[in-house]
């Protein structure tokens, strides 16, 4: 029973992320403000995302950044986010939670509607069903598609907990 429960919760989330991207990418190109800047990475100014995440061994999680755009595809800034497994334990009612809080720096080299990006942050993760602060790193590569971004990353923390390891994500970038 728990792991169709388990199965049916990964399926739900990969296509909540699909759909978010291609909503996204519809208003995002629908909302472009000049011809000059294509990539909302290349527009100067604040800068904040929403983003949506699967990793691999069975966690999910939400974040959101907020820092300066230089204009060059160069973004630095910090964030925070929840990250929750979703595995037999968190069906069980003893569930893994973790909230990281994070500097991150986003380089997207092209003023393009698609072009690569890669990303690193680093910070602390407050663990909250074990109740310990440690350190977390998580570098990821993906593509911005105007204002939507679709990564792959690796994520490790100081926790000896399932969440090290590759996850992916949709984001919106305002």
């Amino acid at each position: 029973c728990h792991t169709k429960l388990k199965k049916n919760a990964y399926s739900m989330m990969r296509q909540l992320i699909v759909l978010l991207a291609i909503i996204s990418m519809a208003f995002c190109v629908s909302a472009q403000e000049t011809a000059t800047v294509k990539n909302t990475s290349h527009k100067r100014g604040y800068k904040f995302n929403a983003e949506l995440g699967l990793g691999i061994k069975e966690q999910m999680y939400f974040s959101t950044s907020h820092g300066y755009n230089f204009g060059n595809g160069l973004f630095v800034g910090g964030g925070a986010s929840f990250m929750a497994e979703w595995g037999e334990n968190y069906f069980e009612g003893d569930p893994n939670m973790i909230t990281p809080v994070y500097g991150e720096i986003k380089y997207t080299p092209f003023n393009t509607l698609v072009s690569p990006y890669i990303d690193f942050r680093t910070g602390a993760a407050i663990d909250i069903t074990n109740k310990k602060v440690r350190m977390m790193i998580a570098p990821s590569i993906g593509i911005d598609l105007a204002c939507v971004s679709l990564g792959i990353g690796y994520t490790w923390h100081t926790i000896n907990l399932p969440w090290n390891g590759l996850n992916i994500s949709a984001s919106i970038n305002f």
